[in-house]
């Protein structure tokens, strides 16, 4: 009789283990610990486009509220340009027109403030590229020229 209780426990222990075992049950959403999911990435305004350039790496200014033009291009570029003055351009510069405009290509008008000095302007597009113009107020005499 013992024998046969401890066959049945036996089978039974044998039917409980064979139940927890693998068998593969519904998976999980969730990444396991170490992998990383790389997002996909975001369209591009310009897929074919070359470099962002200037149509000239300085300009040389004098005077008060004198305006002076300067272009930007990329080739293929269907986004827009921003025009952006550094800082230290707040009183060398006094607007830059306009602050954004669709490429291929733009022309800006940058005009003077009421001080003298060189600052930088930056043009960049949607995708990141970013290019300097360097601007330079000339002051003689106390009168900027």
């Amino acid at each position: 009789m013992q024998r046969r209780l401890c066959a049945r426990f036996i089978l039974l222990l044998l039917g409980v283990l064979a139940g927890c075992g693998g068998g593969g049950g519904g998976g999980s959403s969730l990444p396991s610990p170490g992998s990383t999911s790389t997002p996909a990435p975001s369209p591009s305004p310009n897929n074919s486009s070359s470099a962002l350039t200037l149509s000239t790496p300085s300009l040389a200014l004098g005077g008060t509220a004198q305006a002076n033009t300067f272009g930007v291009s990329e080739s293929g570029y269907t986004g827009s340009f921003t025009a952006q003055l550094d800082p230290s351009c707040s009183s060398i510069v006094s607007s830059v027109a306009p602050d954004v405009a669709p490429g291929p290509s733009a022309t800006f008008t940058v005009t003077t403030g009421s001080s003298a000095g060189t600052c930088s302007l930056y043009v960049s597009d949607a995708s990141g590229r970013k290019v300097a113009l360097t601007i330079s107020v000339a002051q003689v005499n106390g009168v900027l020229q």
